[in-house]
């Protein structure tokens, strides 16, 4: 099996007299991988501080935040958001729960009772591995986490907000920028070795 290049077409707002990137705007490809970082380890220890009330700094409570204050609109499912704001850890002792609607015919599968099947039923049916194999289902997350077509801002600090232009109009507002021509805009291609 050939492995499958990854790109994603961004476009950065530069302020040329500081030589720096004030944002960012990027599609749902590169917004799901980004927000993919929060399934690894290092979102179980942004949980683990978030649980014990201590404080997280830096990109990574700025990211979480993000994910936590962006609308469920956003979002494929309410159980992507759930997935990403509290990841689960294959080493916690509690098995996996997989759900499936109670059609089954449908053939997707979720983690997360909340998830709706694509024929519109709730997913809260349990389902056994055995009876995965069986069935044929495939996981209803295999898409990413945002809706098609998304487009979002992103800060030099990685804080995220749904691609609208009136978030980007304050933001400008809030750094004091009145004339965005006096700005350099750059589009790239993002691939897996950047």
């Amino acid at each position: 099996m050939a492995f499958k290049t990854f790109t994603a077409s961004i476009k950065l707002l530069i302020d040329q007299e500081r030589n720096k990137v004030l944002l960012a705007e990027a599609g749902n490809d590169f917004i799901d991988t980004l927000r993919s970082l929060l399934k690894l380890p290092l979102g179980n220890i942004g949980l683990l501080f978030r649980k014990n009330k201590c404080l997280l700094t830096g990109c990574l409570d700025n990211l979480n935040n993000s994910v936590e204050n962006l609308s469920l609109n956003s979002f494929r499912t309410h159980a992507c958001k759930l997935m990403l704001l509290y990841p689960r850890s294959i080493h916690k002792d509690k098995p996996v729960q997989y759900f499936t609607c109670k059609k089954r015919g449908c053939g997707l599968l979720s983690y997360y009772e909340t998830s709706r099947c694509s024929c519109g039923k709730l997913m809260n049916s349990e389902i056994y591995l055995e009876e995965m194999e069986r069935d044929g289902v495939k996981d209803e997350n295999e898409g990413g986490f945002c809706k098609v077509e998304s487009r979002f801002f992103i800060t030099d600090d990685l804080r995220v907000m749904k691609g609208l232009p009136g978030d980007l109009i304050q933001f400008l507002n809030k750094l004091g920028i009145k004339d965005v021509n006096m700005n350099a805009v750059k589009e790239l291609e993002i691939g897996s070795k950047e």
